[in-house]
């Protein structure tokens, strides 16, 4: 279960919500610091948890936590377009060469294989979930990156025909 520590309260125009900050999350590595980006918001300095280790806990807890009052598969289905965003924007930094191709390789093969286990091809089938539409697929298949055409060629490919019920 998740170990609320608190809420933020904020408004952005006539929507109201909050800021969970939390302890402990279902299928959390205790390195959540580790896993943090820092942004800026409001004029102070935040950090957030990025949107695949989310996409980590919101399984784990589709997978194992009573659905009874919860809206987790909401919430996963939430996240695959933030996730495809949160990708699409870490590619854009590959292609301007900020940052190495392995970094995105990283995410996007973690993506990969938390998408293409029994359990989620599982979740897909209970849910209508189409995982490759998790990945900004155009944006690969136009990358410049040798690596990254590579990853669509070879792993992208093979790690979605592999997987029963899920194609691209």
């Amino acid at each position: 279960m998740i170990a609320l520590a608190g809420t933020i309260p904020f408004q952005i125009g006539d929507l109201k919500s909050n800021i969970e900050i939390v302890r402990r999350i279902p299928g959390g590595s205790s390195s959540v610091d580790a896993l943090a980006i820092q942004a800026e918001w409001n004029g102070k300095t935040i950090r957030v948890l990025d949107p695949i280790f989310l996409m980590a806990c919101k399984l784990e807890s589709v997978a194992t936590v009573s659905k009874e009052q919860r809206r987790d598969v909401v919430h996963l289905k939430i996240l695959l377009p933030c996730v495809r965003a949160f990708l699409n924007e870490f590619l854009q930094q590959v292609e301007h060469g900020e940052i190495p191709a392995r970094h995105w390789l990283g995410a996007a093969n973690q993506m990969q294989k938390l998408t293409t286990d029994h359990r989620a091809r599982k979740i897909a089938g209970q849910h209508r979930i189409n995982w490759p539409e998790i990945l900004p697929l155009t944006a690969i298949a136009k990358s410049q990156d040798k690596q990254i055409r590579r990853f669509q060629e070879q792993q992208l490919e093979q790690g979605y025909k592999k997987s029963k019920g899920i194609s691209i």
